[in-house]
């Protein structure tokens, strides 16, 4: 088993000489074009996280004015539907009456035919 060990610990450690060596080889154009199809993954990633934040402000702002308008219709619909049976209105103030004046067409006459006579109350 040592003498296996001992033989091939050689080979592995040339094939892994001879992977780094072919990888470091590699040519220009595949690296670029790994590294450009990383960059373009990178750049779809960041879009759909912004398109989401986007979306999702876009989202919550409609809300809010929905919100605020129904609101005001819910309000405004309430206040038409008040009951106002039992409240009359207010009456109508009586207009100013006209005085009348009697024509009176009797002579005055005195209340007593005869002079009071004197009392106890009077100093004459």
């Amino acid at each position: 088993m040592k003498r296996l060990f001992v033989n091939i610990l050689p080979v592995l450690a040339f094939a892994a000489l001879l992977f780094v060596v072919v990888s470091g080889c590699q040519g220009e154009t595949d690296r670029l074009a790994v590294r450009q199809a990383a960059i373009e993954q990178e750049v779809a990633r960041k879009l759909e996280t912004f398109r989401k934040i986007k979306e999702q402000n876009c989202r919550d702002e409609v809300l809010t004015a929905a919100s605020l308008i129904a609101d005001s219709l819910i309000i405004a619909n309430a206040r038409m539907q008040l009951d106002t049976t039992f409240k009359p209105p207010k009456p109508f103030k009586p207009e100013q009456p006209t005085l009348q004046t009697l024509i009176d067409s009797v002579p005055v006459k005195p209340l007593f035919k005869e002079k009071p006579q004197k009392d106890s109350t009077s100093r004459h």
